[in-house]
């Protein structure tokens, strides 16, 4: 039997919808493998997921973050940000690690909101002053002032800063 122009039309937009399907979850399965590694041992972390950890300045301490950020803890990663520097300098032995400002609804980013990132001892890092990718190791520590109010929580030793956008220094 001979399947009518409804027919085909069915069976076309099926195969179709089929092949999409298939694309989709093939590109899904790629994107999620790509995302969890970038190469010689480094994890990729997104600023975002820093940034949408609930933590109280005052009472939580690390044990408080979510298990899948206290795995980060004393792992090679790479995060890209802005590489904010208080300073003028070309080369810094620290500098801070933050998503774009525009972004932060006009006040200081919170410090779930920013890795504060330090050079390998005796050494420095070129200054891009734009987004950049900082390859290194990511530790989770509360530090706090003398008001018991937590003023860092993510910080980066540093071995390389790299800039996307291909600028030389």
């Amino acid at each position: 039997m001979r399947p009518t122009r409804t027919g085909w039309r069915w069976l076309m937009a099926s195969a179709a919808a089929g092949l999409i399907a298939l694309l989709g979850w093939g590109s899904l399965y790629w994107e999620t493998k790509s995302s969890s590694t970038s190469g010689h041992g480094y994890t990729q972390v997104n600023l975002r997921d820093l940034e949408a950890v609930s933590f109280d300045q005052v009472r939580d301490t690390e044990r408080d973050l979510p298990a899948t950020i206290r795995s980060l803890d004393g792992r090679p990663v790479v995060i890209a940000g802005l590489q904010y520097v208080g300073s003028t300098d070309s080369e810094v032995a620290e500098f801070q690690l933050v998503r774009e400002f525009r972004t932060i609804r006009h006040r200081p980013p919170t410090i779930q909101e920013r890795v504060f990132c330090d050079a390998r001892p005796g050494s420095k890092v070129p200054v891009y002053g734009h987004d950049v990718r900082v390859y290194g190791t990511f530790h989770i520590k509360v530090e706090r002032d003398s008001q018991s109010r937590a003023m860092s929580l993510f910080t980066m030793t540093v071995d390389k800063v790299v800039d996307p956008l291909g600028t030389a220094k």
